[in-house]
């Protein structure tokens, strides 16, 4: 009933294909950042993401670094 644990380079290649999808990019240590902050948990890789997908749109960012991810979670944890 429960669904096998998603490995860090199934999300890996799903979080780049949807930056790519959005034409933006989002480096090796971000991504790196995000998943170890979410400890690999569907709900917060998603969450995380999601919020980031967010912050580029606003910003106008095409590339992504791992600062914006630490952004994205600082604004997280404080709201």
């Amino acid at each position: 009933m429960f669904l096998d644990k998603i490995t860090a380079n199934d999300w890996k290649d799903s979080i780049t294909r949807h930056c790519r999808k959005r034409g933006r990019t989002l480096d090796e240590a971000g991504l790196e950042t995000l998943l170890a902050s979410a400890d690999l948990i569907p709900y917060g890789v998603m969450r995380i993401a999601r919020e980031l997908w967010d912050y580029a749109e606003l910003k106008d960012k095409r590339q992504l670094h791992v600062s914006d991810v630490k952004s994205v979670i600082e604004s997280l944890v404080t709201s």
